[in-house]
């Protein structure tokens, strides 16, 4: 498997305006609701297969610019749900049954050890023991999927870059993975990326895998019953279910990774919940690991962290400088993968789960700013969010501080 995208296709002609109208009347429905629900399901899948992302995009823009929010997010969510789903038909003792194609990503953080080299690949096996086998057994041993729905793990230990891009990518993605659960292709899906040293302390890969379930299954597992991140109703059993589903896969990494010294996995789910809390856990992780560094003894109450955002080479990022009883400084930096309000409220959050209630943040993005002397980035402080002053600079204090 490739995270190659296939090149967009010219738009459809009229699509757009289709994928409009219905969208509205579905919004609106209240008797016809399934009829036009399954309309505006075909016409996202005919955008979707014809690789015309343009007609979504032109579609959720002007629903937007209509004020018409609810019928943009019902195109939007259809797009990512078609995009990592395939109708497909599995053979029963009478006829072919309706049933279709999931695909899952599972964020893992890994902590190797310094100069430790990453696979590629997750092992067949290690030490004499199934890895592959009992990583794949887990998912029904602990109800994640049901008796009857099937699933195929790839082995890839994928990079972010390593994942589609587009919509179009995802559907190549669930096609390969679909051609595994039928027979016709039973050679492991390839991973491009070779085995990588990395040089950071957290490492952030994911796991692909896809569930093949029955539309009439009235029992589905956890995952295609949507039942493992509804805040909103949190199920306590599947919460249960989970937990031991972590302790089981997380025993099964340790033994595939001898060269890793801690190892986390995240909540599996489809491409849209899974990266955002893999990079949640991977900056999460790597800030409270700062803080509690630095805590010598004390309390992170009784420390300050001060925010600022820089847009630099790789993209924009929040510096967090953070300031213990008795002078003591700490640093650490948040990348942002979404828009920076968001950012802002995941950061907070991270921080006051850590235990460090005070907590200034300066809204305003910012260019790069660095050591004149050395060229290492320059974090805030409480002297002064507003400006790094060329005093302060030479100081190397606060702010800022590296």
């Amino acid at each position: 498997m490739t995270a190659q995208d296939s090149p967009r296709s010219p738009s459809v002609p009229g699509l757009a305006d289709r994928i409009i109208e219905v969208a509205k009347n579905t919004e609106s429905s209240t008797r016809s609701a399934d009829k036009d629900y399954g309309l505006l399901s075909d016409l996202v899948n005919e955008a979707i297969n014809a690789g015309d992302e343009r007609s979504l995009e032109q579609a959720i823009s002007r629903l937007l610019a209509e004020n018409r929010q609810d019928a943009a997010d019902l195109v939007d969510g259809w797009a990512r749900y078609a995009a990592t789903s395939l109708s497909v038909g599995i053979r029963g003792s009478k006829r072919m049954k309706p049933a279709e194609v999931r695909l899952f990503l599972i964020p893992l953080l890994i902590r190797p050890r310094p100069g430790a080299t990453i696979p590629p690949y997750l092992p067949a096996s290690m030490g004499g023991k199934p890895v592959l086998d009992s990583a794949t057994r887990s998912f029904r041993q602990h109800g994640l999927i049901a008796r009857h729905e099937d699933l195929a793990l790839s082995p890839g230990l994928y990079v972010l870059n390593d994942l589609p891009n587009s919509l179009s990518g995802w559907r190549l993605w669930v096609r390969q993975f679909a051609q595994v659960l039928a027979g016709d292709d039973p050679k492991p899906i390839a991973c491009d990326n070779g085995a990588v040293r990395d040089d950071t302390p957290l490492v952030l890969r994911f796991l692909a895998f896809a569930v093949t379930s029955e539309h009439s299954n009235p029992n589905p597992g956890l995952l295609i019953a949507n039942s493992l991140l509804d805040v909103d109703r949190p199920n306590y059993g599947a919460r249960r279910m989970l937990d031991h589903w972590f302790d089981a896969f997380s025993a099964i990494l340790e033994s595939a990774f001898p060269s890793a010294i801690e190892e986390w996995v995240g909540v599996p789910g489809p491409p849209d919940q899974a990266i955002p809390t893999g990079l949640w856990l991977w900056k999460s992780r790597g800030l409270r690991e700062v803080i509690e560094e630095n805590v010598s003894g004390g309390h992170p109450a009784a420390a300050r962290a001060y925010c600022t955002a820089h847009r630099t080479d790789p993209g924009l990022e929040i510096r967090v400088g953070i300031r213990y009883p008795g002078g003591r400084l700490a640093a650490a930096t948040w990348p942002c993968d979404e828009p920076l309000e968001t950012e802002i409220g995941l950061l907070t959050d991270c921080l006051a789960e850590a235990g460090i209630e005070h907590v200034t943040v300066d809204p305003v993005e910012r260019s790069d700013a660095r050591c004149p002397d050395c060229g290492r980035p320059l974090f805030p402080g409480p002297s002064d969010l507003i400006s790094f002053g060329d005093e302060n600079r030479r100081k190397h204090t606060t702010p800022p501080l590296h």
